[in-house]
């Protein structure tokens, strides 16, 4: 059984790496099982699939860490179970061949089993420019091209997990000057959510 479910898997990601979109930032098609590994752990929702599959797409480009929080915790326990709490900050900095914190590119081999939709999502990401995205607080992801609008994304996730008015923080008025866009150094200390390396990620 397990023999034809590898068999069946292996067509199905042929199949799809022939048709990945031209400019996917892959080498192979086990890369491709990787990258789909990291979407099928990041999200439940259908709809969203392609857009992590993007942002993760859109950092490879751009030499940024993946930093993902799923494949940090696969480093731990290496599927033997669950973490069973919260990332500290001590685990986002412990060395291992899966910490997307600290090593450069995709981690050495899949966090899980992907199935169909997280492989057809990886081989053809939306076309967007995202780069972080952060819980929504209803069980899905807001996604940013910019570090600032993430941090506003993440303020309202914030504000609803303390039951306030998500609203209060769309109303608030940037203070002073926009910052500059953090260089491509700067954002590989963040994550693909957006937190701070220090601070883990607001999945």
């Amino acid at each position: 059984m397990i023999k034809r479910m590898r068999e069946a898997q292996d067509r199905l990601v042929q199949e799809v790496w022939v048709r990945r979109n031209p400019d996917l930032p892959l080498k192979t098609p086990a890369q491709l099982v990787i990258l789909a590994s990291l979407v099928e752990k990041e999200t439940s929702k259908p709809e969203e699939r392609t857009r992590v599959a993007a942002v993760f797409a859109n950092r490879l480009k751009q030499k940024m860490k993946l930093q993902t929080d799923p494949s940090v915790i696969y480093g731990l326990v290496y599927g033997k179970g669950a973490l069973g709490h919260p990332l500290t900050k001590s685990e986002l900095t412990q060395p291992t061949p899966y910490n997307t914190y600290i090593i450069d590119g995709l981690p050495p081999g899949p966090i899980a089993n992907p199935g169909r939709a997280s492989i057809e999502a990886a081989a053809n990401p939306a076309r967007t420019k995202e780069l972080y995205f952060a819980a929504d607080g209803t069980g899905g992801h807001a996604f940013a091209e910019t570090y600032d609008q993430h941090l506003k994304n993440v303020a309202r996730l914030r504000v609803i997990e303390h039951g306030g008015d998500p609203a209060a923080v769309d109303a608030q008025a940037p203070a002073g000057p926009a910052r500059a866009a953090p260089t491509p150094a700067q954002r590989g200390k963040r994550s693909a959510s957006g937190a701070p390396k220090s601070a883990g990620s607001a999945q």
